[in-house]
């Protein structure tokens, strides 16, 4: 074999060899002294591995690029972030900070009274010296909005018109959702219908109002969810509603219910977009799960999404009650945006899940351990790929089967759900510092909140936190030892000292910590490809402060 191989041109088996995927790449390369060698030399080659280290893809942006510059800036920025050092620049200070914000990319943008506030946290010429100071602008869209979704990348706002006004409650209400330009509030050029998507509330005695309105954004897939009020004590009804945006065209529409077989089952559940075709739902029903759908694009409407896959969580005590699941993952990102050529890879986002429970205890229900869960979006889609056949029923995947090798688990010493929304690509934050208390169970044991930890799932975060990138170990000793991060163990969870799970839970997912020191206390955060957006309010809650600390 090796013989046919070096009769083939170099430049020919590297072409070749550049088809494959990295996985595909390293078994070559461990199966073969001669293509590990030109593995190492060949720079295309070296960029689909660090590419795949970093978890993203360069959409064919890399054209006016050389591969050995894009390894160069795909090293550069693994090291930036397992580095704590940061360049503090202040972006903005705006007034009413308790509206709606919302960060992608590397755009900010608030609502403000009539105006959304958009903050440019760098400038297109990353050369410049002045690459990390903001560029803020307030705009009034022509659309009084109460919610918006953005896609900086495609030059995308999705407005959710403000309807606040009262109607009979006997009368159909009517929502509109807006596609609009995000730099000139002009109908997107993409929409092909330049009217907007329009929602219909049906008569209701309580109220035709909505609760808790959410947009998401994939691509070509705009995703609206939520709730209409609640009749007697029946519990709020949430709606989600599907549309392919530059179509105009529905996709779902479909309301939760309390019947067998409901496809949103009550009383809570939450769902995310894994990508153009695939979305999660979770339940809170007996132990938790975590419910795989994919959309169905027919010319029947609201066609009901095919049910592949049901992920349970671990089982738990009798005394204890899964009360609510929050999912949250990063932006999907269409292209790279202006400064880079890479953009997230959809299969390497990590999902993150706010597990709260509730004990029964002295005759009422007490809030027990919040746990957060990470999952890479890869196990989501190949367990829908798994089910190819869909006259079977949906898999049902036991915690045992799917969990250990697959989640990791922690429990933040901070109670607040809300943390898990700070999430992009394959890197999370965790609002307190990811110290260990020399248990098993792996209790954050710190409540200092002028530092937190970054969580890092990527392969080459982990290979360069077990010192194996040579590339990343270019300081010294004491120096390096320090950039690494720390390799978070694997972690066995005993029910002796968790007094949540029936059994003892495995988590072996691995991941780097690194903390970061803020110099301030805040909020809330943000993270994108560059760094972290810190939140803070000042002492009246009169005026919100937004820094980005830059890797």
């Amino acid at each position: 074999m090796i013989g046919d191989l070096l009769s083939i041109p170099q430049e020919v088996l590297t072409h070749i060899l550049s088809i494959l995927d990295a996985p595909s790449l390293v078994c070559c390369a461990m199966t073969c002294k001669y293509i590990y060698k030109l593995l190492e030399e060949s720079s295309i080659l070296g960029y689909i591995i660090e590419s795949h280290w970093n978890g993203v893809t360069d959409s064919g942006a890399s054209s006016t690029r050389s591969y050995r510059d894009l390894v160069q800036d795909l090293r550069a920025s693994r090291r930036a972030w397992i580095a704590p050092r940061w360049s503090l620049t202040v972006s903005a200070q705006v007034d009413d900070p308790n509206l709606p914000y919302e960060c992608a990319g590397d755009t900010v943008v608030r609502r403000s009274n009539k105006h959304l506030e958009i903050t440019t946290l760098r400038n297109t010429n990353k050369s410049s010296e002045n690459h990390t100071k903001k560029r803020a602008l307030k705009k009034q869209f022509s659309v009084g909005q109460s919610h918006f979704a953005i896609d900086p990348a495609q030059d995308l706002i999705i407005l959710l018109e403000n309807a606040d006004a009262q109607m009979p409650l006997t009368e159909t209400r009517i929502f509109y959702v807006h596609i609009r330009t995000l730099s000139s509030d002009d109908p997107h050029p993409s929409a092909q219908s330049k009217c907007p998507l329009e929602i219909s509330i049906p008569p209701n005695i309580a109220s035709n109002k909505i609760y808790g309105p959410k947009l998401e954004i994939a691509r070509n897939i705009v995703m609206l969810q939520f709730h209409t009020a609640a009749l007697g004590n029946e519990a709020r009804q949430l709606r989600v509603l599907i549309w392919d945006w530059m179509s105009s065209k529905p996709l779902m529409d479909i309301s939760s219910s309390s019947q067998p077989g409901a496809v949103l089952p009550l009383p809570h559940c939450n769902i995310v977009l894994l990508n153009t075709e695939y979305f999660l739902i979770t339940s809170s029903k007996n132990n938790g799960s975590i419910e795989l759908y994919q959309l169905v694009r027919s010319d029947t409407p609201n066609a009901p999404p095919i049910h592949h896959a049901t992920l349970h969580l671990p089982s738990i005590r009798p005394h204890i009650e899964v009360d609510h699941i929050d999912a949250k993952a990063g932006p999907i990102e269409t292209r790279p945006l202006r400064h880079t050529p890479f953009s997230v890879n959809d299969d390497d986002r990590i999902h993150v899940f706010s597990v709260d429970y509730v004990r029964w205890e002295a005759e009422m229900w007490w809030e027990a351990m919040p746990t957060i869960v990470y999952v890479h979006q890869r196990v989501f889609t190949l367990y829908c790929a798994k089910h190819s056949n869909l006259c079977d029923p949906p898999l049902d995947i036991p915690w045992t089967e799917w969990g250990p090798d697959n989640v990791r688990i922690v429990f933040p010493s901070c109670s607040q759900s809300g943390w898990s929304g700070h999430v992009h690509g394959q890197r999370t934050i965790c609002p307190c510092p990811m110290g260990y208390d020399g248990k098993e169970n792996g209790t954050i044991q710190n409540d200092v909140f002028d530092s937190l930890s970054v969580l890092d799932f990527s392969i080459g975060a982990i290979l360069s936190a077990k010192g194996r990138l040579d590339g990343d170990l270019d300081t010294s000793e004491s120096e390096s030892k320090r950039m690494r991060g720390s390799l978070v163990p694997p972690v066995k969870i005993l029910a002796s000292d968790v007094l949540i799970y029936a059994d003892d839970v495995e988590n072996r997912l691995p991941c780097v910590s690194c903390e970061v020191d803020t110099q301030w206390i805040y909020d809330s955060y943000f993270l994108n490809a560059d760094g972290i957006v810190c939140i803070s309010k000042d002492l009246d809650a009169s005026v919100l402060m937004l820094d980005a600390y830059i890797a």
